[in-house]
């Protein structure tokens, strides 16, 4: 069947679009708690803004229990603040995770600096 062929595409190849497709057809065929299955499932191995924005629209509109779309909210948020960078150049704007005397990028030395939490950088 055609679903079978995009599963296994997606199997294949990951694709957030293909993912979302895939969740709109399962709904379209078998209803919100199969997609939201489907969903959270793929958002385990392949978090992404995206997919959890469907889930937690599905999860408004089926009215089930939203401990699964908030435990998969929780492990999104910390795979993204595990991937943000530490430290940035004042000089020319270089981010990184580890901090670096001399900038790798402008050469300068003593301009990377801690990015403050309170920033509004990451809001």
């Amino acid at each position: 069947s055609m679903m079978e062929y995009l599963e296994k595409i997606l199997q294949d190849h990951f694709s957030t679009s293909l993912m979302l497709m895939l969740a709109g057809l399962i709904q379209a065929e078998e209803g919100d708690e199969p997609a939201m299955a489907f969903l959270s499932s793929q958002l385990r191995i392949h978090p992404s803004v995206q997919g959890l924005e469907q889930m937690v629209a599905l999860s408004l509109s089926s009215q089930k229990s939203e401990t699964e779309t908030l435990e998969i909210l929780r492990d999104l948020m910390k795979r993204l603040l595990q991937d943000r960078p530490h430290f940035k150049c004042q000089g020319c704007g270089f981010e990184g995770k580890s901090l670096h005397w001399q900038c790798p990028r402008c050469k300068q030395w003593a301009q990377v600096k801690p990015i403050q939490v309170s920033s509004s950088y990451y809001l």
